[in-house]
């Protein structure tokens, strides 16, 4: 890695990542990949699923 490179760091999901996560999900080229149109996921679909995981303590 060299000095002008940033380090990568993981951390927890947290419910003010769902947003970007939706739009993520709903990128044409992410849309193409998981499923087509037909599974494009609603904000509210994304946080339905992925909030309790958000939420949940380790």
């Amino acid at each position: 890695m060299s000095a002008s490179t940033p380090p990568i760091t993981l951390r927890l999901m947290t419910e003010r990542d769902l947003p970007m996560l939706h739009d993520w999900l709903n990128r044409p080229h992410i849309v193409e990949w998981w499923g087509g149109d037909e599974e494009r996921p609603t904000l509210d679909e994304v946080l339905e699923h992925y909030l309790p995981r958000a939420m949940a303590e380790e």
